[in-house]
This record gives structure tokens, sequence and C-alpha cells, in this order.
């Protein structure tokens, strides 16, 4: 028995071709407003660190996890 394996590229090239262009447009436009949001989550939680604000404060008011904003500290150094 033999497999047909597809990559990943495969597997999302069909499925853009199933979906229509609409589809396909607002797909990417939920995405960049996804990234976007987090981008901004990210920049409040840089300033309010630079600030030296207590973690649990700026996870609460970015709604970033303890674990992310040590990341984004130690990417800030």
């Amino acid at each position: 028995m033999s497999l047909n394996l597809m990559t990943l590229g495969d597997i999302v090239s069909f499925l853009f071709e199933e979906l229509t262009r609409e589809e396909c447009e607002q797909i990417r436009e939920e995405d960049g407003y996804y990234r976007g949001e987090a981008d901004t989550q990210r920049a409040i939680a840089r300033n309010m660190i630079s600030m030296k604000l207590a973690p649990d404060v700026v996870a609460a008011a970015t709604g970033l996890s303890i674990d992310e904003l040590e990341k984004i500290q130690q990417d800030g150094q």
C-alpha cells in the first residue's frame, strides 16, 4: 500500500485553491488584525516593563502570560 505524502505547502495550496478569493482575503485580514493586536500588546508590555511595573500588573493589563513577559524582558536586554 503506498501513501501519498503531502508536504505542508501542498496542503496549504490545496486548501487555498478550495477557498474563494473573498474567503482568502477575509482570512488575510483577520490574520493581520490579530498579529497587529499581539504586536500592540507586546509594545505596551515593553513600555510597562521599562517603567519597572510588577509582572503581575503588566500581565493583567496586557493579557500576556508571565512567560511571555519574561521573554519580552530578555529580548529587550
